[in-house]
Parts: structure tokens; C-alpha cells; sequence
């Protein structure tokens, strides 16, 4: 049995013991395994207690050992002595032995003898001696003599002469250092290398410090990057500053420091439970009756400190509700002085057993710019009291102010003029984008005109005759269509005309606000078109003109003109193999070329071709003189004539209409490529021109424009006259824009 006596903190000690029979002292196994007990110095309680275990068994009887960690986390002390008393039982009598070491944070060395010899040559003792002086100074020797008599640093001085004062005050400015060496090696490497100004010495000047360190050193280029040391500021560029800048620069997260309850109520838990995802849930249920159509209604108050901005809100938790009942989240617009919503129907929280994460960006307006406070809201329209929001984790993460550069948020501001979530306001960017109401994805296909979407309304015909911009996702190419039929139970479309290629689950589909114009005509020639006019025309015209072998038959004057054409108006029945115009022309083709006679210059055609008009076959030879007289051409005849010929006011007013409408139209096309000044200052009038409406719409496309809270004004373009201006408002279910007045 056994123990060491000492050991070092943080090694193990290992001590052990033999048991013996007590009657006959022979060895023999404990009847249970033998207890320890460790003591520090006489303390009581003891600071470690424990069962010991045998060792190689099968070769040995009794043998008991353990191994304990001797750290300062199990109560080890420096210099401290410790007891290990150690009892065991063997054939029921008990017995004890008990050991003692200490504890050292290193073990000590006392060094006697160096090679086996004790007496002072060639041992340590000899170099100590010849190492310092008489007054145990250590001396500087470099050839292994004994310098204790000769150059004490503290008394030894320069022999007088060798360094002239004249020379020295030239190298260090002052001869106060010249009679002692030390001083002199030191005071020289300060003042020629400019030591003296990391640690004592104030630089000259905190904004240029060529001075001090002088450009292309060392120091130098690790302080700046062109080595030129007069770049270097103190503000930016120390290494505080940077410190300070990367750690506004990296993102930070921040928990909940507060909650609110408007509406709902807490079943369990803290706002301080949503620090971490814990499983330990934030837990409310709605309240029967809902306030300002809430049944829940609950806020988390967070802070992000001054200067820094918002970019994600992010949630874990979960809603047990029945079937749609959501929870939605929003955050305070400190700018529009409202909640603005976040989520929607795909990131609201839905029925759910299992725990969903949802991530939704914030704009910069939703921080409290004064303080850095930010609120986040949960609410539903839910009334039923048993169903639980678990939040489990909220979390808001930010960045510096100055660090956060063109993000998301500030990209879609400076494209669309404000944020791309929260509100409506009558931009020309958000315009743009509301062009298209729906974006899907193609979740089923029947064919190239039929297929689904995996978004939209549920209403039957929601977008009839509205035009799909459809993707094809296998080389980004899209057709334009429009809807004539649309389900709302399976969401499917059919188009008007069928795409080039069949759709499949990869593609897209875009919903456009607009469809193919359908016309009413409500005049026509100026006259008013009643009972639908021009439809029962137009009906008439096709339904009454009669068959083919019985044209008559319609009854209409349509019909009646036909058969005036047709027949000899004599009732007599119009027959198509004989009477068409095909017929009548064939017909006689055949009958002149059988029936012409062999005229001067007229060459006969065999029956159906064409005859022709031999070159020079009419000349003065060929007509007798006085052929055509006065009195072979009737007076009727020229009146005739003359009346069929186009006169030059004919000619002028054939370019026209009665009412002018043909010189109008080109006016008024002349008059959209002029070029034409953006409306003044004033208010938009009920019933512009073409051309007035578009220049107001180019206007607010081009012009300066402004919103607040409640006020949205267009300017003209010097950029500070309002020459139009609309009030807005919102109280978090409705944005209502005003009539546009002028901005006087």
C-alpha cells in the first residue's frame, strides 16, 4: 500500500492499499470494495470521498487502487497538505490506514551538485560567481572574464576622452548621458529611432505623423497602405476605431424587452421566452370578442439601440386553431405613424401542430430613430378562446446605419418610390407593378390551352378576359393569351388560343389587372343606337338572307337586293348552276366565242378563253368618216358621261365627310406628335383630352413627388412649386387616397 508524497495541481495521484485477514494476516479480498475520505490540512468536511477498485484480480488478492484528478476544480490548493483515510472490512472486522501528500502548483528544484561534484569547481555555484560583481550586479563579458573588478554597470564609466562631448551632444542633443554607457545605448536608440514616442513622448501632431514614423518604415505601411503616414486618422484607422466599425458593421440580433396584450390572453410564459429557441413557449389565446376586429392582439417591443436599422424580424412558433384561422405579423411604420403588415397568406401562421419559422424583411422606417425602439405585432381574427399562439422564438436582426448600403429595401424605394410592403400610393412604379394581380406557378396541365394555377382567387370567372403572361421556364420565352373561362375550386384557365407549347409544372404564369377592350358602341353616324340597334342589323344581315337555292327566302332588303341581282325581279327562282356569277360567266365566254364574226382586228379564241385586240386594229382607215356623228350619240348619253366625271371640288370634298371627321382625325394625329408642355398648376380637370392625360401621367412619372402621413404632392419641374396635391390616409385596414386638387 502506498501513496506519493507530493504532486503537482493538475496531475493525478494514484495511492493504494492491500487487505489482510485480521486473524491470520494473510491477504485476502475486503468484503466490500474500501472506502476513502480526502482531507485538506484538519478540514472538515472532506473534499473528496469515494470507493476504491481492485487491480488485476485474477493475479492478485486484496489489492485495492485509485486515481484521483488533483485540480484546482476539485479543491486543490497550492501548498496545502492533504489526508486520505481508507477503511475496509474483511471478514467482518473493519479496519484503517491513512496517507498523506501536498499539493504544489509546480515542483521546486534545489540544485546541490552538478556532474556528481559538490565542491565549487565546475558547478553551478563557480558561474553564479563569476556572473556578478561584488555588489551582485550582473556584468556583461563576451571572452569569459571575470569582470566583477573592472566595468560595474552601475559605477563603471566611459574612460574620459574617448567620446568627445562635442560629438555626442551632435548625435543625442545633450551631453548629460556621456559618462555612462547604458545610458548612452539607450538614449541613443530612443531619440534615433523615435522610441521614446510609442509609450511617453506625445507626437507633434495626432493628424501627421511623418515625424515620428517616417514614410516607407516598416510602421509605416502596417499603419497605412501607401506608406504614407499623414493619411493616417486617428479616428478611422486606429485600432479602436476599426474595432468599433467592424462591430457595427456585422449584424446583430435582438430579443423582446417588452410585450403588450391588447386583445387575447397570456396562458403561459414570458416576452423574455422568445429570446432563444427553446421549445419554452410565449403562449396566448384570443378573446371572445375582438377589438378593432381582433381577437388577439399582442405586441413584442424590442431594441436596437440608436444608429443602427432593422433588416428581418423572424418567428418560430405555431398556431392550433381550426382550418383558416391564420396569425398574421406586423411592425410599426414610424414614418406613416400605422402597423404595416408583413406577412401574407403564404407566410401568415396557419393551423398547425408543428413549429414553422417564418422571415420577413423590415424597412428602415420601422425603428424609432430617437431611442431604437421597434414593435412587432401578432394578430387574428379569431374569437374561439381554445386556440393557442405559441411563439417560441422571436428575433430581430440589425445592422449600423452607415454600414447597411444599398439593401434590398433601399433598392425597391428607389425603384418603386416607396417600400415594396406595407401600403399603397399612386406611384408610377407601384403602378407598374400592379399591372400583373397574380404570379404563380403552372400546378397541373391538360393541354396547351388548359391548365392550373397553384395561387389565385376561388371565385368562379374572377378573371375572365383578363390577359395570362405564360412562361416557359426551358428557355424564358412568354406568350401572351387571354382567359376566356376560369374555376375558382382548381384554379384552372382556359385560353383563347392555344400556346406553342404545352406547359409544364416548371412554368409560370402571370395574371395581368387588364384585358382585350370589349366595345359598346353607343352612336353611330350621330345617331343613338337603342334596343341594341347594331345588333339587330347585324342579325338580320345573317339570319335572313336565305338559302342558297331560295335567296328570297330571308325577306330582308338585303335579301331583296340580292334577288334584284340575281333575277329579272319577276318571281322567278334563282337557280346557283345557272344564275351564279361563276355560271353567267362561263356561260358566255362560250356563247361570244361561238357567236363572234371575223372583225378587222378582233382574233376569234376557241369557246371560254380570252379575245384580244390585235396592235393597230383600230385606226381612222378602218372607222368611215362621219362614223360617229352628233346624232349617233344621244344627248342623255354625253349629259351621262359628263355627270359620271370627277369634278375638282368632287376630288377636294372625296378626301373629306360631311362633318369633317376624316380632316379631324388627322389634326388631332398631328397633334399627338407635337411637342407639347406638362400641365401647370392646378387642378386636373373631369374631362381631359387624350393628350392632357398623358402628360399628367408623364408628369408624376417624371416630376418630383412627395409623401406623407397625409399628404401626397406633385411638384412642377423646378422642384419646389407643388402644382398638385391629394390628402392620404390609413388606419391599418384602409388606404385612402384623395381627389387631386391644385397645389396653390
Amino acid at each position: 500500500m502506498g501513496c506519493p508524497s507530493e504532486v503537482e495541481i493538475g496531475d493525478n495521484l494514484v495511492f493504494s492499499v492491500c487487505t489482510h485477514d485480521p486473524d491470520t494476516g494473510v491477504l485476502t479480498d475486503a468484503d466490500g470494495a474500501p472506502a476513502y475520505r480526502i482531507y485538506e490540512d484538519e478540514t472538515d468536511p472532506p473534499i473528496l470521498t469515494g470507493t476504491m477498485a481492485k487491480l488485476d484480480d485474477d493475479d492478485t488478492t486484496g489489492f485495492y487502487t485509485e486515481l484521483i484528478a488533483c485540480t484546482s476544480g476539485n479543491g486543490f490548493e497550492n501548498g496545502k497538505s492533504y489526508n486520505i483515510y481508507i477503511v475496509a472490512t474483511v471478514d467482518g472486522d473493519q479496519g484503517g490506514v491513512s496517507f498523506g501528500f501536498k499539493a504544489y502548483d509546480q515542483r521546486k528544484s534545489n540544485v546541490k551538485q552538478v556532474s556528481d561534484d559538490s565542491t565549487a569547481a565546475d558547478d553551478l555555484e563557480l558561474l553564479v560567481e563569476n556572473a556578478k560583481g561584488t555588489d551582485h550586479k550582473v556584468l556583461l563579458s563576451t571572452d569569459a572574464q571575470d569582470l566583477s573588478g573592472t566595468l560595474d554597470i552601475n559605477t563603471k564609466t566611459i574612460t574620459a576622452g574617448i567620446i568627445a562631448n562635442a560629438t555626442f551632444n551632435a548625435d543625442v542633443g545633450s551631453t548629460v548621458y556621456a559618462s555612462n554607457i547604458v545610458a548612452l545605448a539607450v538614449r541613443k536608440v530612443l531619440d534615433e529611432l523615435n522610441l521614446d514616442h510609442l509609450m511617453k513622448t506625445a507626437v507633434g501632431n495626432n493628424a501627421d505623423m511623418t515625424t515620428e514614423v517616417t514614410d516607407g518604415t516598416v510602421l509605416s505601411n502596417i499603419m497605412t497602405k501607401g506608406s504614407d503616414t499623414s493619411d493616417f486618422t486617428v479616428g478611422d484607422d486606429a485600432l479602436e476605431a476599426i474595432r468599433d466599425a467592424i462591430v457595427d458593421a456585422n449584424p446583430q440580433n435582438h430579443a423582446a424587452t417588452a410585450n403588450n396584450e391588447t386583445t387575447g390572453t397570456l396562458d403561459s410564459g414570458t416576452f423574455a421566452d422568445t429570446a432563444t429557441d427553446n421549445g419554452v413557449y410565449y403562449q396566448t389565446s384570443p378573446a371572445g370578442a375582438a377589438v378593432g376586429g381582433f381577437g388577439l392582439n399582442v405586441d413584442l417591443t424590442f431594441n436596437i439601440g440608436v444608429g443602427r436599422v432593422p433588416s428581418a424580424v423572424v418567428t418560430n412558433g405555431k398556431f392550433t386553431a381550426g382550418a383558416l384561422r391564420t396569425v398574421q405579423v406586423w411592425a410599426y411604420d414610424y414614418n406613416m405613424a400605422t402597423y404595416v403588415q408583413l406577412s401574407n397568406s403564404a407566410t401568415d401562421f396557419g393551423h398547425s401542430a408543428n413549429d414553422s419559422t417564418q422571415q420577413h424583411a423590415m424597412t428602415t422606417d420601422m425603428v424609432q430613430t430617437s431611442d431604437g425602439e421597434i414593435s412587432i405585432r401578432y394578430t387574428s381574427t379569431s374569437t374561439t378562446t381554445g386556440d393557442d399562439w405559441f411563439c417560441d422564438y422571436v428575433n430581430i436582426s440589425s445592422v449600423a446605419q452607415e454600414a447597411a448600403g444599398l439593401t434590398a429595401q433601399a433598392i425597391s424605394e428607389a425603384v418603386w418610390e416607396h417600400p415594396n410592403t406595407g401600403h399603397d400610393e399612386e406611384t408610377m412604379g407601384h403602378n407598374q407593378e400592379r399591372m400583373f394581380i397574380v404570379h404563380g406557378d403552372i400546378s397541373g396541365v391538360t393541354d396547351a390551352t388548359t391548365f392550373t394555377i397553384d395561387t389565385g382567387s376561388t371565385q368562379d370567372d374572377a378573371y375572365e378576359g383578363n390577359l395570362v403572361l405564360v412562361q416557359d421556364a426551358t428557355d424564358g420565352h412568354y406568350e401572351l393569351r387571354r382567359i376566356v373561362t376560369y374555376t375558382g375550386a382548381t384554379k384552372t384557365l382556359i385560353l383563347d388560343r392555344t400556346l406553342t407549347f404545352t406547359p409544364t409544372t416548371d412554368d409560370h404564369a402571370h395574371i395581368a389587372a387588364m384585358g382585350y377592350a370589349d366595345v359598346n358602341v353607343t352612336h353611330v353616324g350621330a345617331v343613338a343606337q337603342t334596343a341594341n340597334d347594331n345588333g339587330a342589323d347585324i342579325n338580320t344581315l345573317v339570319t335572313n338572307i336565305g338559302t342558297p337555292a331560295n335567296i328570297d327566302s330571308g325577306g330582308a332588303t338585303l335579301a331583296d337586293n340580292l334577288k334584284k341581282i340575281a333575277d329579272d325581279n319577276s318571281g322567278a327562282t334563282f337557280d346557283a348552276t345557272t344564275d351564279s356569277l361563276t355560271s353567267i360567266r362561263d356561260n358566255e365566254l362560250t356563247t361570244i366565242a361561238a357567236d363572234v364574226v371575223n372583225i378587222d382586228g378582233i382574233v376569234p379564241a376557241a369557246a371560254g378563253d380570252a379575245m384580244t385586240l390585235s396592235s393597230g386594229a383600230i385606226t381612222a382607215a378602218v372607222i368611215a368618216t362621219d362614223a360617229i356623228d352628233a346624232d349617233a350619240i344621244a344627248t342623255d348619253a354625253v349629259t351621262e358621261i359628263q355627270s359620271g366625271l370627277a369634278t375638282a371640288t368632287n376630288v377636294t370634298t372625296a378626301h373629306s365627310t360631311t362633318d369633317g371627321k376624316v380632316d379631324a382625325t388627322q389634326t388631332d394625329l398631328d397633334t399627338l406628335t407635337d411637342v407639347t408642355a406638362l400641365p401647370g398648376q392646378g387642378a386636373p380637370t373631369l374631362t381631359p383630352t387624350l393628350v392632357e392625360a398623358i402628360m399628367y401621367l408623364y408628369k408624376q412619372y417624371r416630376n418630383k413627388e412627395t409623401q406623407t402621413a397625409t399628404e401626397h404632392k406633385l411638384y412642377a419641374d423646378d422642384g419646389t412649386t407643388v402644382d398638385q396635391k391629394s390628402t392620404v390616409s390609413d388606419d391599418a385596414t384602409t388606404f385612402t387616397k384623395g381627389e387631386v386638387g391644385t397645389g396653390a
